[in-house]
């Protein structure tokens, strides 16, 4: 039998991956750099919770006063991403799909079936969980993509 055309979508094409490019390491660096100068905390739970504090008072501040805190969240992100690359044994890379590039760490080839690719998107995972309705504690992100990434390297 034969798929209905009606309900037939085309997959996607496969992303393009890459190593990363001198203008990408640039920015990581200078996103750990931030985050050093910032002081953030490189335990995983006391940031969550200056970043939950943080966003807490800059939506107290009026919204014409609001300082930009697009250097506080990718230093966030960074150092997020950091810890999990450290812990996961994850490699940076530049994720191109027809979305556009995106940073990206990826599962080394060797640690998942040929078959599977495993991809994280932290510096986009951290900054959804600014806005109001955000999705939820930097902590919470952490623990769910270990646990994600541990669960598929098992299997």
């Amino acid at each position: 039998m034969s798929e209905d055309p009606g309900t037939f979508e085309p997959r996607p094409p496969s992303p393009t991956i890459e190593e990363l490019d001198e203008g990408s390491r640039a920015l990581i660096a200078e996103a750990l750099e931030v985050a050093q100068a910032l002081g953030l905390p490189e335990n995983i739970r006391e940031l969550s919770d200056l970043f939950t504090e943080r966003r807490a008072h800059w939506f107290g501040i009026p919204e014409a006063e609001r300082p930009h805190p697009d250097d506080f969240i990718t230093a966030v992100s960074a150092l997020v991403a950091q810890r999990l690359a450290l812990t996961l044994a994850l490699d940076w890379v530049m994720y191109t799909d027809e979305d556009g590039t995106v940073l990206a760490l990826m599962a080394p080839a060797e640690q998942v079936h040929a078959d599977q690719n495993l991809y994280i998107f932290p510096l986009e995972g951290i900054a959804a969980r600014w806005p109001e309705d955000g999705e939820g504690e930097v902590l919470a992100y952490y623990e769910g993509v270990v646990e994600h990434v541990r669960e598929q390297l098992r299997s």
